[in-house]
């Protein structure tokens, strides 16, 4: 049912209100990168009291980043919306690429599976006190190096939270994802 109301709330223009699905190109390592193509990039992150979509969105050519982000609140049914526009000081050139490397060496490979049609990778990093931590299961895309999913366990083993990763480009000719809203 939530989903059906993400899809609803994004299609009435409060997540992603300049861009559409008709702009979008899907995310290529060998992609050509233009001033009006822009790095896109979705984490869906859901657990038994919330769910929270956060969108960035990078201009390589300009430096500009846009991060909006959607935070529902299962038990009282509140939705809150950020909007930050900002030219941030990347490690690169590429929120792909900066995303690409903070994932490279996470954690132990513990196998190689398929996830939606795709080959990832299973990593498996721990968090928190060694005495005592918490872990997440990374799955990442052979082909592109890229997270696809990941999964948050408790010290008992329980899953606590999922986090679903989509890229893709977005065709913004005119710079209108970089304007800030009044």
């Amino acid at each position: 049912m939530f989903f059906g109301m993400m899809l609803a709330v994004g299609g009435m223009g409060i997540i992603n209100p300049f861009a559409n699905a008709a702009d979008t190109v899907p995310s290529n390592k060998n992609a050509v990168q233009t001033q009006s193509y822009v790095e896109h990039m979705r984490i869906l992150t859901f657990d038994d009291v919330s769910v929270m979509l956060d969108e960035i969105w990078y201009n390589p050519a300009t430096g500009y980043e846009r991060n909006d982000q959607m935070f529902y609140d299962k038990k009282s049914g509140k939705i809150q919306n950020t909007h930050q526009v900002r030219t941030p000081k990347r490690a690169s050139s590429s929120l792909f690429r900066d995303t690409l490397e903070l994932h490279k060496y996470m954690g132990q490979l513990i196998g190689t599976v398929t996830l939606n049609g795709k080959q990832v990778q299973k990593r498996k990093g721990y968090l928190g006190d060694k005495g005592d931590p918490t872990w997440v299961v990374a799955y990442i895309d052979s082909s592109t190096g890229l997270p696809v999913k990941k999964e948050y366990f408790s010290r008992k083993g329980t899953l606590m939270r999922t986090a679903r990763y989509f890229f893709d480009h977005v065709n913004d000719p005119d710079g209108v994802l970089f304007q800030k809203k009044s």
